[in-house]
C-alpha cells in the first residue's frame, strides 16, 4: 500500500486538532516521517542516553520484571555516568501523578479510583507526597521519590556506588524546560553539567521542543496520540546509536506524548514524530517479551485516557486503539504483538488484535505491516548520509 499519498497537509493539519487518525492515516505519519529521516545528515546529539519509559516513571520494585528493567539500564550506564530519573509538569501536567491525587482525595472519602487493575498497581507506586501538591511541585516530589526509591534498594546502591554513578532528579516545566536535583553528591548545577556534558545537550533539546510547541502553536492541553509504540530500547539502539554500546546516560522518562526526549533509539526518532503525536512504552524482549506492570499499566492507561488512541474511553470520544510494536526485526515484533494480546484490556481495545501494527527497522528496510487495514509497506533506507555507520 502507498500509504505517503494518505499523508501530508490534510492529516498533520487533523493531528493539530487531536483528531483522531485511522491505522492507514497514523502508518503513512510514520512512512512520511521515516522519509524525512533519511535527510538526517548528522547522528543524535542524544547519542548514547536512553530511557525506560513509564508513566509517571512509577517503577515497582517489588515486581521482578520491573527490577529487571532497572538492573539492566543501571547495567549499561558506563562507570561514571548519570542515572537520571525525568518527570514533567507545569504545561504539561502528569497524568499518573494527577490520578494519584485523585486516588488519594477519594480515599478520603471511603471511595476508590475507578481504574483497570494494572493502572491502579501503577498508581500505587506514584508517591503519596503529591497530596495537595499543585503542578509541577507534585511532579518534581515524585521524579525525587522514584530516584530515592532506587538509590536505597540494596542491590541498585551497590551497582551505583561501585560504578560511582551520579543519581539525579530532573523536571520539564513551563519557564524553565528543567530543574535538576542530585541525589548523591553534593553538586549544584554548574558541577554536574561539568561533569556530564549530555545533560546540557539534554536540556537544549528539550527547550528547543517545548519552542517549537509554542511556534508551532501545538495544542498540549489534553494528552493526544495517534498511535502507541512499544519496543525495547536496547535492541533499537544496536541500529539507531551503533557508536555507543554503553551509555552517558541512562534512566526513567514518563510515556506522555507531549514533549519527551528524542533519544536515537525512540520512535521519535526514527519516525521524527512531532510534540504530542506519540506515546512510548519500553518493555524488554531477550529471548521472550517481559512486562512490567508498569508496562502493561501505561498502555493499559493510554487506552482509556489518552485522546487519539483511547479505544477504551468511558466518555463515548473513542480513539483508533493504534499500537505499534517495533522492533530491528519483523519476528520480534511480532512476538510483541502476540505477547500483548495476552492481556484482555488489550486484546479488547485493539479489536482482538485488529489495531496493532507491526514494524520492524534493520538498518537497510523499514517494514510496517497491518494486513486488516491493507498496509504492506516496505521501504529502503538510501540516504544521503549514512548515520548510521558504526
Amino acid at each position: 500500500m502507498g500509504a505517503s499519498a494518505l499523508s501530508g497537509l490534510d492529516v498533520r493539519s487533523r493531528i493539530r486538532q487531536a483528531e483522531t487518525l485511522t491505522i492507514p492515516e497514523s502508518c503513512s505519519v510514520l512512512t512520511e516521517g521515516f522519509m524525512g529521516f533519511q535527510s538526517r545528515d548528522r547522528p543524535s546529539s542524544l547519542s548514547g542516553v536512553s530511557f525506560i519509559r513509564i508513566a509517571g516513571q512509577a517503577v515497582g520494585l517489588d515486581n521482578e520484571n520491573s527490577r529487571t528493567e532497572i538492573r539492566r539500564m543501571l547495567d549499561k550506564i558506563k562507570p561514571n555516568g548519570v542515572f537520571l530519573v525525568l518527570g514533567h509538569g507545569g504545561i504539561f501536567p502528569c497524568g499518573a501523578v494527577a490520578a494519584k491525587k485523585a486516588a488519594l482525595e477519594l480515599a478520603t472519602r471511603g471511595e476508590l479510583l475507578q481504574e483497570h487493575p494494572l493502572v491502579l498497581e501503577l498508581v500505587k507506586h506514584v508517591s503519596e507526597d503529591v497530596a495537595g501538591r499543585g503542578s509541577p511541585t507534585a511532579e518534581f516530589m515524585n521524579a525525587c521519590y522514584q530516584a530515592r526509591k532506587i538509590l536505597r534498594d540494596d542491590e541498585f546502591n551497590e551497582i551505583i556506588r561501585r560504578k560511582n554513578l551520579t543519581v539525579t532528579a530532573v523536571i520539564m516545566a513551563d519557564d524553565k524546560p528543567l530543574s535538576y536535583v542530585v541525589l548523591n553528591k553534593e553538586w549544584g548545577f554548574d558541577e554536574l553539567f561539568r561533569n556530564h556534558p549530555k545533560l546540557v545537550k539534554l536540556s537544549a533539546q528539550m527547550a528547543k521542543g517545548l519552542r517549537k510547541i509554542i511556534k508551532k502553536g501545538i495544542d498540549i492541553s489534553s494528552h493526544y496520540a495517534h498511535a502507541i509504540f512499544v519496543y525495547d530500547p536496547f535492541r533499537i539502539r544496536t541500529i539507531l546509536d551503533p557508536r555507543e554500546e554503553l551509555l552517558d546516560v541512562g534512566g526513567i522518562s514518563c510515556v506522555d506524548a507531549r514533549l519527551k526526549p528524542n533519544t536515537p533509539d525512540c520512535p521519535k526518532h526514527l519516525f521524527k514524530l512531532d510534540p504530542n503525536e506519540s506515546f512510548a512504552v519500553t518493555v524488554e524482549l531477550n529471548g521472550s517479551v517481559n512486562f512490567s506492570f508498569d508496562d502493561l499499566g501505561s498502555i493499559i492507561y493510554a487506552l482509556h485516557h489518552v485522546k487519539g488512541v483511547n479505544s477504551l474511553s468511558r466518555n463515548g470520544n473513542a480513539g483508533n486503539g493504534h499500537i505499534v510494536c517495533l522492533d530491528t526485526s519483523i519476528d520480534a515484533a511480532v512476538a510483541i504483538k502476540l505477547a500483548l494480546l495476552g492481556e484482555d484490556a488489550i486484546r479488547t481495545g485493539t479489536i482482538e488484535g485488529r489495531t496493532i501494527t507491526t514494524a520492524a527497522f534493520n538498518g537497510k528496510r523499514l517494514l510496517i505491516d497491518n494486513k486488516e487495514h491493507g498496509i504492506e509497506i516496505n521501504l529502503e533506507y538510501s540516504p544521503r548520509v549514512d548515520i548510521l555507520t558504526a
